[in-house]
């Protein structure tokens, strides 16, 4: 992956953008790569990142969204984990359809935590990287 650090435009650049009226979604995208008149959004994550691929090709749909929203055009998006030589970088959708998907995904999210509905459910998983297992019941 070294090849694409000469294509680098921008390093751990701060996102913000509305989602609705309801919310803002801010976050830092690891790099942009810019290709011609389109950029490519890449997340590093190491291989003990206990987060499910699901979660991170949201997080960079939204980061797309957010550029895109900025009138930036996104082509492409892609997460590479740093410790796990040879490894492919995984391509993650950023099409129309998939960047509008990712928002309602994400205004579920926000919905949920407006109405106060957010159970715990305990599936081991999710638990390893939750931000409150250490005060939660299900431990």
């Amino acid at each position: 992956h070294a090849h694409t650090l000469t294509q680098v435009e921008e390093a751990e650049t701060y996102l913000e953008f509305f989602l609705d009226r309801h919310a803002t979604l801010a976050g830092r995208v690891d790099v942009i790569i810019g290709d011609g008149d389109a950029l490519e959004v890449v997340d590093y994550k190491t291989a003990d990142d206990a987060r499910v691929g699901s979660e991170v090709g949201l997080q960079l749909q939204l980061y797309s969204l957010g550029l895109s929203e900025g009138g930036r055009k996104v082509a492409r998006a892609k997460v590479i984990h740093v410790l796990d030589d040879g490894a492919p970088a995984r391509e993650v959708a950023v099409s129309k359809d998939a960047l509008e998907h990712a928002r309602k995904v994400a205004q579920v999210c926000l919905s949920g935590i407006i109405k106060r509905d957010f159970p715990a459910t305990k599936d081991g998983q999710q638990c390893k990287s939750c931000d409150v297992r250490k005060v939660c019941w299900w431990g």
